[in-house]
């Protein structure tokens, strides 16, 4: 009897732990299950990616030349003429400061060479020539005027160039003759580097009329600290000369305009002109250069 009932217990205790055994596997294909449909159903979150935008660097822009190319001839714009009621220009015309060249209606020369043709001249009072690169004018008797046309083939209206003298008292002046008819019918502008003044006048028929100042020979001067205070340093001027108006800028300043009620006839030539005062024991000498002329 006792017997048989541990048999019993044993086929019941193997079949128990069988149905464990099982019940475990089926939890375990069941967790499985879930965790392989979970895995494939649940998203992932994206990367993030940082875009980073480059940030250009500006163009920086080219360095404009100091010298400016010379122009061949043909290419030169002129100036055009001033109307009345418009103030007189006073920046550099085309192509200034740089090279020789000339076409129909300009004229450039910084004396590096003999190419354009100025007048050289020796006769003992007056003294003309190219030096070093510019060209010297040197009046050595006192109380004495000459003058030097422009080289070009037609009338000109404007005239831009750098002039100085020499360190120390001025026995003299310098300026343009314009308009120029015959030595009796011209207009005139002078500069006196020594004492920073200007003048300005007309000449018809031999009778000179002073635009400048009280219109009398000793007060016509007209003072301008546009002039330097140094008469060996350089000046830049620029004259505007048509037949009814006549203009002076210096340094870039202008210091003088005027339209004028009784026109000349019409234009011919144009020089400039050096002039030895009564005191001018050893004469006057000043130098030129970058001479730019326009039609």
């Amino acid at each position: 009897m006792n017997q048989t009932n541990n048999s019993n217990l044993k086929w019941w205790l193997l079949g128990g732990a069988g149905c464990l055994l099982l019940l475990c596997l089926c939890v375990v294909a069941v967790g499985a299950y879930f965790l392989i449909n979970n895995s494939v159903s649940l998203p992932f979150a994206e990367p993030t990616v940082e875009v980073v935008t480059p940030t250009r660097r500006p163009l920086e822009p080219l360095e404009t030349p100091t010298a400016i190319p010379q122009p061949p001839p043909g290419e030169a714009t002129a100036l055009p003429e001033p109307t009345a009621g418009s103030e007189a220009p006073t920046e550099s015309a085309p192509a200034a400061n740089t090279g020789q060249w000339s076409d129909d209606t300009t004229l450039v020369d910084d004396f590096s060479s003999k190419a354009m043709d100025w007048v050289e001249y020796d006769d003992g009072s007056t003294i003309i020539q190219y030096a070093d690169g510019v060209y010297s004018f040197n009046i050595a008797e006192a109380d004495y005027y000459d003058w030097a046309y422009v080289p070009v083939d037609f009338y000109p209206t404007y005239i831009e160039f750098d002039v100085w003298g020499l360190p120390g008292e001025q026995n003299g002046t310098v300026g343009v003759m314009c308009q120029i008819e015959d030595e009796d019918n011209h207009y005139y502008i002078e500069l006196d580097l020594g004492y920073r003044e200007y003048i300005a006048a007309t000449i018809i028929d031999g009778e000179t009329t002073y635009l400048t100042g009280s219109g009398t020979d000793d007060d016509a001067w007209s003072s301008t600290n546009a002039i330097k205070a140094s008469p060996e340093q350089v000046n830049r001027v620029i004259v505007v000369c048509t037949t009814d108006m006549l203009s002076l800028s210096v340094n870039g300043e202008q210091v003088y305009s005027k339209f004028l009620d009784e026109p000349h006839l019409p234009a011919e030539q144009m020089g400039l002109f050096v002039f030895a005062n009564e005191d001018a024991a050893d004469g006057y000498q000043v130098f030129f250069d970058n001479v730019i002329v326009v039609k």
